[in-house]
This record gives structure tokens, C-alpha cells and sequence, in this order.
């Protein structure tokens, strides 16, 4: 399992999400499964697989997205030259369980693929 810089372990992320998505799924709270088009103007693939290691170009928000059922797995704010990392372990069982009760497709169906939306520069005012 890969460690970003001060992060837990990116597997017990991804079991945290999953957990939620499931709450989504299962009706304790609101909102359909996502399309293209739903995701912020201006946000731009820049990675994807099971396995992500990305450096943020500049500061913004990342976005992990399943293609195949249009979720939003996690967000993340980052900061230029930080670094933001992905390793889904699909031959851990209990992983591989709660995606597909979160998701509703097998694991090998996936498709994941990662956003980056920049910060917009500010204005500067005299």
C-alpha cells in the first residue's frame, strides 16, 4: 500500500469512500451517478488506472472518477508540486467487496480516471 506525504494509508481511503458511495446507493442521501459533463469546467484528464502517482502542476482540485458508473470516488485539494497518489489493491477481497456494493459492478469493470480542475488566479486589486 502507497503512502502520500502526511496521508493514511490510500487503500483505508478508498474503503471510506466506498462506505459512503454505499450510503448514496443505498438512500442516505441524495444525487444520480454523474456524466462527463458534470464535472467542473475546465477540469482536465491527467491520469487514471488502479494505480495513480500524479504531482499537481499547481494549486486546484483533483477529481478520482468511475467512468463506467459516473461517480465521484474522491476529491482532493492540492497544492503545486504536492503530490496525490491512488493504489487500489484488487486483490484484497474485502476492497474488491465493497467497491462492488458501493459501485454495482465488478472491480475489473472499473475505469478510473483523474481530474485536475486549477485554481482560477485571483484578481488582484490595486
Amino acid at each position: 500500500m502507497m503512502l502520500g506525504r502526511n496521508r493514511m494509508p490510500r487503500g483505508c481511503v478508498v474503503i471510506v469512500a466506498l462506505v459512503g458511495l454505499s450510503m448514496v446507493a443505498a438512500g442516505c442521501a441524495t444525487g444520480g451517478s454523474l456524466q462527463r459533463g458534470d464535472l467542473p469546467r475546465g477540469a482536465e484528464i491527467v491520469g487514471g488506472g488502479f494505480r495513480v502517482e500524479w504531482t499537481a502542476p499547481a494549486d486546484g482540485t483533483v477529481i478520482l472518477y468511475e467512468k463506467k458508473t459516473g461517480k465521484i470516488v474522491e476529491t482532493e485539494s492540492v497544492s503545486e508540486g504536492s503530490s496525490y497518489d491512488f493504489d487500489m489493491d484488487i486483490s484484497d477481497e474485502d476492497v474488491t467487496q465493497t467497491f462492488e456494493r458501493a459501485f454495482g459492478i465488478p472491480v475489473e469493470h472499473a475505469r478510473f480516471v483523474l481530474y485536475f480542475k486549477p485554481t482560477p488566479p485571483q484578481n488582484e486589486t490595486p
